[in-house]
């Protein structure tokens, strides 16, 4: 019988092989730490024999590194799509609404992507208690030209008194990240000390997100507001409290035709459990009438709302809807959905849509619509 991991046995393809052992490898610094994990245990569990894990990767450091160096590439790439056109906008740092919005951007990519890679955020958590030993080895190996864009982008930020301090940018960005990794990390300890409240459900963590985007563009941004503008803070208040009264007249309706009006002309919608946004209120729109026709109306499947909550800046909405799958006349039901909008002058600039199912059925059901959605979605915007 053919040695696991051999040609002979395999006829492997070089860059699979390579991504089953990196995926073994992640899922057991996650869970051992690097001094923990043993490269036997990582070679049996991928499948393939020691000899092919060291050919390809050198030892057990290396192994690290080329882990690492996937997640800092997901990373780059994630920055490049939702920063690159902020980067190239030489007003940020000349626009207290513009810079805001940018730290709010950054705050956020950081929370959702190590709400989707708990492996990541458990390697980091290791690092932070070993103190960083197996990181500081391997740092020169790693990718920063983005940190460089950052720091210059935050010195500019403080040359226009934009930002409260002086301290370095570096460490500023750095516990941008760190703070959401604590909050995350640390959700266990948190059911664990309030038993009796819900923390760790989808509503809960959109909720912890938004109070932590708010406490660091806060604390980070020099505060801009006038005693003078009290009057003009109570006009906004009002402007946003009648969005949230016809925003929940039009879900009590089921009809959403009227959706786009609550919409700015550059509002985008984004799918956080595919990391899709649609841009523009035509193309939201288009989304919207396509994800409503995707059920049928009648008095068993409107949306119920259970649960809302508004900070004044961001507007939360909890709900789940019953659907019928007509291929196979079935009625079933989703849980778990929460909305996250944006107030911008009276009207909502963006939205995030968090959709977590308690059923198992119901996760692969939604992954599989929301995969199609977007396809929908924009040949049905084309023809308009």
């Amino acid at each position: 019988m053919p040695e696991p991991g051999s040609k002979r046995g395999r006829g492997h393809d070089a860059e699979k092989t390579r991504e089953t052992i990196l995926d073994t490898a992640e899922a057991a610094f996650a869970e051992h730490g690097f001094d923990g994990a043993r490269t036997d245990a990582i070679a049996r569990a991928s499948g393939y024999n020691i000899s092919l894990l060291f050919q390809y990767f050198g030892d057990k450091l290396g192994l690290y590194v080329e882990v690492l160096k996937r997640i800092d590439r997901e990373i780059t790439a994630l920055q490049g799509r939702l920063l690159a056109p902020m980067f190239e906008d030489e007003a940020i740092v000349g626009s207290v609404h513009t810079f805001k919005a940018f730290l709010e951007t950054i705050v956020r990519a950081y929370f959702d992507y190590l709400l989707e890679h708990p492996r990541f955020l458990r390697m980091l958590t290791w690092e932070m208690a070993e103190g960083w030993q197996t990181y500081a080895q391997i740092a020169p190996q790693l990718h920063f030209e983005d940190i460089g864009q950052f720091e210059t982008l935050l010195h500019s930020a403080q040359n226009t008194r934009l930002l409260r301090s002086d301290f370095s940018p570096l460490i500023q960005m750095t516990l941008i990240l760190q703070l959401c990794q604590a909050y995350l990390a640390s959700l266990p300890l948190y059911r664990m000390v309030l038993p009796g409240e819900e923390v760790s459900s989808a509503r809960a963590i959109a909720r912890g997100r938004e109070y932590i985007v708010a406490l660091i563009v806060h604390g980070m941004m020099v505060e801009t507001q006038k005693a003078g503008e009290t009057m003009q803070e109570k006009v906004i208040s009002q402007a946003n409290e009648a969005l949230i009264q016809a925003y929940l007249e039009i879900v009590a309706s089921d009809d959403y035709k009227d959706f786009g009006t609550l919409l700015t002309d550059d509002c985008t919608f984004s799918l956080m459990p595919i990391g899709y946004t649609f841009k523009g209120r035509q193309e939201v729109m288009a989304f919207a009438e396509t994800a409503g026709n995707r059920r049928t109306h009648d008095e068993q499947s409107k949306v119920v709302i259970s649960n809302w909550f508004t900070d004044g800046d961001y507007l939360c909405v909890e709900y789940e809807h019953a659907l019928i799958i007509n291929a196979l006349h079935v009625r079933t039901k989703i849980d778990g959905y929460c909305l996250v909008f944006h107030f911008r002058d009276g009207k909502f600039d963006a939205v995030r849509e968090y959709i977590n199912p308690s059923r198992l059925p119901m996760v692969f059901f939604t992954v599989i619509v929301l995969r199609l959605l977007p396809l929908v979605a924009r040949w049905k915007a084309r023809r308009r």
